[in-house]
């Protein structure tokens, strides 16, 4: 009887344990989830780099947004500057010819006056100091309604600035996100199809190196080949309107580091006017940008894992063209 009831006892024990390890045992291969497809892989990498694309160039613009805002809030804050010590000596001026016209403060003004032995000609030169004080409260006042506008709008602006600031910090947070889901993405991308060096010499520009145009190109040809970094402007590496802001550089232009700000600077050309080293902008939210080096070809850099390189303008939807410095 009591060996009946330790066996019992036994059994109790065990079936418990026995649940857990069924629990935490790993799932069969007749359970396990399937692993993705190269073609599926490959299109969650695409995807990907098409968000980090828009995210990258929104980061850009909103970089520049801000550094455009705070140059705004440090000319408004000289020119709050400027008027404080204009306001207070004005401010000191009219005080003094209120204390002179009717406290008679100022003891040799009205020593002179009342000396002057001429009752009309004391209340004529009263008269100008009250017409002076008059005056430099008109000119006080006008300075502080300058200097309350400009506080106005300064107060305005500083909002838009915080504003600013946190639309980046928000960007630069997404870009990260998308970067790290990116990477995983690849990494395993390259374990289903290692990648496969195909690439052979890299074209040369022989053309025109006087002309700006010819300046422009060079600079993008011998740029072909560089790695493609978000917010990169070289040199040694770029993304899309990084290498269009260096191209630029070079004969003197600036450009902000944003593709949609590039267009928006102009002067715009129609694409039948299209000629060699213009700029070419592509998609609607004009996300991406080349350099237009003829025969309806553009080298630019063109996303995460690529090369600055050389591509049909047809592959993209054009959005616009312009012409800088022109």
């Amino acid at each position: 009887m009591s060996s009946a009831r330790a066996l019992l006892k036994r059994v109790r024990v065990l079936v418990p344990l026995l649940a857990l390890v069924a629990v935490l045992a790993p799932a069969s291969s007749a359970t396990a989830a399937p692993a993705p497809s190269l073609d599926t892989v490959q299109k969650k990498v695409d995807s990907l780099v098409q968000k980090m694309q828009v995210a990258s160039e929104q980061y850009n613009t909103a970089n520049v947004d801000l550094a455009e805002s705070r140059k705004r809030q440090a000319a408004l804050r000289k020119q709050i500057d400027a008027l404080e010590p204009r306001v207070a000596t004005l401010a000191d001026r009219t005080a003094s010819y209120a204390v002179d016209a009717y406290q008679g403060s100022d003891l040799s003004l009205m020593t002179s006056l009342l000396g002057s032995g001429s009752p009309q000609t004391f209340l004529d030169q009263m008269t100008i100091i009250e017409s002076l004080t008059k005056d430099s409260q008109a000119q006080l006042n006008e300075l502080v309604r300058a200097q309350d506008t400009l506080n106005a709008a300064k107060k305005k602006l500083d909002a838009e600035v915080l504003d600013q600031a946190a639309q980046r910090r928000t960007l630069r947070d997404r870009k990260e996100t998308l970067a790290k889901d990116l990477a995983v993405w690849r990494k395993l991308r390259t374990k289903l199809a290692p990648t496969i060096d195909t690439s052979g010499p890299l074209p040369v520009y022989n053309g025109d190196t006087a002309s700006r145009a010819g300046k422009v190109l060079k600079f993008a040809y011998d740029a072909l080949g560089s790695p493609y970094v978000f917010g990169a402007a070289g040199p040694g590496s770029y993304d899309c309107s990084g290498l269009t802001l260096a191209a630029y550089q070079q004969v003197g232009v600036s450009l902000p580091h944003s593709a949609r700000r590039q267009l928006a600077q102009g002067p715009q050309v129609p694409q039948s006017d299209l000629m060699p080293g213009d700029l070419v902008y592509f998609y609607s939210d004009v996300h991406h940008v080349g350099i237009y080096i003829g025969n309806g070809k553009v080298i630019h850099a063109p996303q995460p894992g690529e090369n600055v390189k050389i591509s049909e303008m047809s592959v993209f939807p054009f959005a616009g063209a312009s012409r800088p410095g022109a």
